[in-house]
């Protein structure tokens, strides 16, 4: 764990580009690590988002400034935080430059450098767009084998969503299941499973559970919080479709989406940020209109 200004910092990594040149600082000390910044062993600092003012500090101890900060921001929130510290910094490494998952990020992120004043000295080019990726899947599941395990019917349309159970970092699925209760209740629409399935760190699925109760529809639903790797790995192979929604900022990307992809899932998202750049409407899924941009951001 890495102390710089009184704060543990645990994601800042500092290290040679390169195969086999790699210098990773946990554990070592602020000054074990400015002293290497100062003998020109540490080629980049590579930092993300939420730590980028804390490398900014340990750079600058290497007098003159000659060490350059790559910062991931694989998300929007608290981003001003990095912003306002490049802004504030006294001299910017010309190499310095931060890096976005998606292009609508990148817009959004412009606006935000634009906004604490860093617009002149921080030129588009040094905002960087590089996708995450996902792994193919490595395990020798099927979905009649997974839907007899977890004794979903062969007859079921399955839609699966994967998230934080959270209304602000994540999406209000109430919505979603007035939506579900719509499919549930029509005429002449094929049976349905709504399961929903990620981390649940303050009780929400307590809470959904009765939302369902109250519609008459719990019989149809699973819920999986904080489900484990196995679980994960079985529903993206069950279930029929991906129903990803959010109204997050922090949405720059969207990797449920492709993990879904990866596993054959056409995928139902919302029209937002990241997701834009994954999913070609209406050919490799769909995209719901949503009520707010987070370019305007």
């Amino acid at each position: 764990m890495l102390q710089l200004a009184g704060v543990e910092v645990s994601e800042v990594w500092f290290g040679k580009f390169g195969r086999d040149e790699q210098r990773v600082a946990n554990p070592i000390s602020q000054a074990e690590a400015a002293k290497l910044l100062s003998e020109g062993q540490i080629s980049a600092i590579y930092t993300q988002y939420l730590q980028t003012g804390y490398a900014l500090e340990l750079a600058t101890q290497a007098y003159p400034y000659t060490t350059p900060i790559i910062s991931f921001c694989y998300d929007l929130v608290n981003q001003m935080d990095a912003i306002t510290a490049w802004t504030c910094s006294p001299v910017r490494h010309p190499s310095d430059i931060a890096v976005i998952s998606s292009e609508e990020g990148y817009t959004a992120l412009r606006k935000m450098f634009h906004y604490a004043g860093a617009g002149n000295s921080f030129q588009p080019a040094d905002v960087k767009v590089i996708p995450l990726g996902t792994f193919q899947p490595s395990h020798n599941l099927t979905k009649e084998s997974v839907r007899k395990c977890r004794g979903w019917d062969d007859d079921e349309i399955v839609y699966l969503w994967f998230g934080r159970f959270h209304d602000f970092y994540k999406a209000d699925l109430i919505p979603l299941l007035l939506a579900f209760h719509k499919i549930i209740t029509g005429a002449d629409i094929p049976r349905a499973r709504f399961v929903a399935m990620g981390s649940d760190e303050t009780g929400k699925v307590d809470q959904l559970k009765s939302i369902t109760k109250s519609l008459g529809i719990e019989e149809y639903c699973t819920w999986l919080p904080n489900a484990t790797k196995t679980e994960s790995d079985q529903c993206l192979v069950g279930a029929d479709i991906l129903v990803n929604v959010s109204d997050h900022i922090q949405e720059t990307f969207g990797l449920v989406n492709i993990e879904a992809m990866a596993n054959g899932l056409p995928v139902i998202a919302g029209d937002w940020n990241g997701f834009r750049n994954i999913i070609d409407d209406g050919i490799t899924g769909l995209l719901v209109p949503t009520n707010f941009d987070a370019s305007l951001l």
